[in-house]
């Protein structure tokens, strides 16, 4: 059952780590100057 269980569930996890890391690169390359802005704050605020 174990075993069954991971053939099963395996697709869908990897399927969801693609998605969320598709996801993850669409938000940072439309939010990167917001990252490099405030990496830039940080840096002068310190």
């Amino acid at each position: 059952m174990p075993i069954l269980l991971l053939v099963v569930t395996f697709p869908f996890s990897l399927w969801a780590a693609f998605t969320g890391i598709s996801i993850g690169v669409n938000l940072l390359a439309r939010a990167w100057p917001l990252v490099v802005a405030g990496f830039g704050f940080d840096l002068l605020a310190s």
